[in-house]
């Protein structure tokens, strides 16, 4: 029959959530045999399912795959959070990089989640090859520091230029890999394993694109984007 991943987690001696409180992708691979999206999923349910309060308590790791499929209906928000949960989550959150590494400087290590950014300037300075980059950016992967999320791309020029999303996305991916290959002992992953998590497919359409021309149509966009990841994670 299907062998889990619950079952191999089990197998691997993690008995309980509280045993993987602090465990990387790497370890799940390793120990428990996992390939690296379902390490991935594992790792984004358990952020997604358990609230501050609860602090990973005795829970049991079920032993199906259905387990590992949880959304953030699982976070608890009726509590709130302590001033030092706030900085501590702060702290461990990866901000989006610009790959400009003077901008990035200046934004403390990229365009921090969480916050409104706004960047202005006048016509053709590069606002929205920007915003195209940072589309891409948002989705590389947390074993390469990057936030791992999707993006939504709220179009109110009728800027947005889809192959020059490709173009960008292909010369990041390109990026990516020289990373990977020049330190590769440093980053313990590989390219193989880079494209089995990211590809040009799989970024091209985790970008949700919404052309507004008023007002009026902007109030049904964001009701449509807010429904449209009412089962995933943000960030």
């Amino acid at each position: 029959g299907h062998y889990g991943r619950g079952a191999k987690l089990q197998d691997a001696g993690f008995q309980s959530v509280e045993s993987l409180k602090d465990v990387t992708h790497r370890d799940l691979m390793k120990e428990a045999k996992l390939n690296m999206r379902q390490a991935q999923e594992v790792l984004q349910t358990l952020r997604a399912f358990f609230s501050p309060m609860e602090q990973f308590a005795t829970t049991t790791i079920p032993t199906t795959d259905e387990a590992t499929t949880s959304t953030t209906s699982g976070i608890n928000t009726v509590f709130g959070s302590t001033a030092l949960e706030m900085l501590e989550k702060q702290r461990k959150e990866s901000p989006v990089i610009t790959f400009c590494e003077e901008l990035d400087r200046l934004l403390g290590g990229g365009v921090q989640c969480g916050t409104v950014t706004e960047f202005c300037g006048v016509p053709g300075i590069g606002k929205t090859q920007l915003g195209m980059q940072l589309a891409v950016d948002v989705q590389i992967p947390a074993f390469l520091g990057g936030c791992e999320g999707e993006a939504v791309y709220i179009d109110t020029e009728g800027s947005f230029m889809v192959e020059r999303v490709e173009e960008i996305t292909i010369a990041t991916l390109q990026h990516l890999e020289k990373l990977i290959s020049a330190k590769q002992d440093e980053l313990a992953v590989t390219v193989e394993q880079l494209r089995e998590s990211i590809s040009l497919d799989k970024v091209l359409d985790s970008i949700h694109y919404f052309r507004v021309h008023d007002y009026a149509e902007q109030m049904p966009s964001s009701t449509r984007f807010l429904s449209l990841f009412s089962s995933t994670i943000l960030v």
